[in-house]
């Protein structure tokens, strides 16, 4: 029996600062009240269909798998690259030497990093290191 995959849609919607009056129209476009079939979903008492995850991960600009994983995702918000894992983010600019990392969104240190010089995975490596 295949094991089920479930991910935290809360977490989610903080991860990515979601704003759940968008979602809920876009999971639920042929509803009279989306926001409230949309609470259903985050309490526990409904599930999305596959189309509508399909819709949430186009949302948030992830793919399916993305969503369900514990890895590093990257995403562009307000200009600045930001990658997330967990409750750890890492914000910076592409241009530039500095990364800025949160922690459930508190400010930790800003760090000078050469971007320039380092592949993904060694980005990723320092990062987790730091």
């Amino acid at each position: 029996m295949k094991k089920r995959k479930y991910f935290n849609i809360e977490q989610l919607i903080k991860t990515y600062a979601i704003d759940t009056d968008d979602i809920a129209k876009v999971l639920f476009p042929r509803v009279k009240y989306p926001k409230q079939a949309f609470a259903r979903i985050v309490s526990g008492e409904a599930e999305l269909e596959y189309s509508q995850l399909e819709k949430l991960a186009d949302y948030v600009g992830l793919s399916l798998s993305d969503m369900f994983e514990d890895q590093w995702k990257g995403y562009f918000k307000d200009g600045i690259l930001r990658i997330k894992k967990g409750e750890v983010e890492a914000k910076f600019n592409c241009g530039g030497n500095f990364v800025s990392l949160y922690k459930n969104g508190e400010f930790i240190e800003h760090y000078v990093v050469n971007t320039a010089l380092l592949s993904m995975k060694e980005l990723l490596k320092k990062i987790e290191s730091l």
